[in-house]
């Protein structure tokens, strides 16, 4: 039986980025051969971004473009946008099966047990009871490697359908997080970075926190001949405790940068947007991180246009 050729491409942010990496080495270990997004494939899985319109219309665009150039393929759509708008996709007569980012890892089990056309739409709808799903991307080819520590969103910012999208918040256990930071290690890689969908409710659902896991980290490879760092990924200001803030200022194996979107810098349409805080709050925020940790590198999101 010849090999199938499988081709992946991600639109969107880190997280979508490690979920693909993620499938490709669970189709890599079941025999298949992954090839670049441009080479000819049997099948092509383009892995959805929801946040924007821009990038909704990057995803009609990419279906279509598959399609003419590959005609004979099985062309699969996943992520976010595929999780809010299953009808919508499923009607591209270009699109072959649609599965969203809930229990998308049974992706590689419904392409083998060919799904009817007339099914093409695999969707499922976010329940509490969905676990985390535990991918093993090893970022071939690139010189730091990211870790997936928490998915899903609860808090409803106004202009968002990311909760949606993504579900309830759900962490990958301390002792996992531990595992796969060794394992990165041992693939040769010197940074690595926590991602999530809203990194700082990391453990809202196993009854720890961030900063209890950072000070884990910090506690297992303390000391002088540790060779590698840790940067975290974007956090929201009402995330920072007291504990989380500790645990910065002193810690040894953090980069010295931090991404804290402030997204308005109007306390009108902060409000407007639910977003907890208000242009004051961001600024004490940022005044005491960058005396505790002197030369902090601060990077935000800002959004233009709202409403």
């Amino acid at each position: 039986m010849a090999v199938k050729k499988i081709a992946f491409h991600t639109l969107g942010c880190k997280v979508n980025q490690f979920d693909t990496e993620g499938l490709m080495v669970d189709f890599r270990d079941h025999g298949y051969e992954v090839v670049a997004f441009n080479e000819p494939a049997d099948i092509y899985i383009i892995n959805t971004c929801t946040v924007t319109k821009v990038a909704e219309r990057k995803a009609g665009q990419l279906i279509r473009r598959v399609k003419r150039d590959h005609p004979k393929a099985f062309l699969v759509v996943t992520g976010c946008y595929a999780q809010t708008g299953a009808k919508v996709i499923s009607a591209y007569p270009e699109v072959d099966l649609v599965v969203g980012v809930a229990g998308r890892g049974r992706l590689r089990q419904l392409l083998e047990e060919a799904v009817p056309e007339q099914k093409k739409n695999m969707v499922l709808p976010w329940v509490k009871q969905h676990a985390f799903e535990v991918y093993t991307p090893d970022f071939s080819g690139q010189t730091r490697a990211f870790l997936k520590i928490e998915d899903g969103c609860e808090s409803y910012c106004s202009y968002c359908k990311i909760p949606f999208a993504r579900g309830p918040v759900r962490s990958l256990p301390p002792e996992q997080v531990l595992q796969e930071i060794e394992r990165f290690l041992s693939l040769g890689y010197r940074e690595i970075v926590l991602v999530g969908i809203h990194l700082g409710h990391y453990g809202k659902d196993l009854e720890i926190n961030l900063a209890t896991l950072l000070a884990q980290i910090e506690h297992q490879w303390q000391g002088a001949g540790r060779k590698w760092r840790l940067r975290l990924g974007s956090i929201d200001p009402i995330d920072f405790t007291p504990q989380l803030m500790e645990g910065l200022f002193s810690s040894a194996i953090l980069c010295n940068q931090l991404h804290i979107p402030l997204q308005s810098g109007s306390g009108k349409v902060l409000t407007l947007m639910n977003r907890g805080y208000s242009p004051d709050d961001y600024a004490g925020l940022a005044s005491m991180l960058r005396k505790g940790r002197p030369g902090l590198a601060l990077t935000t999101d800002l959004m233009v246009g709202f409403p």
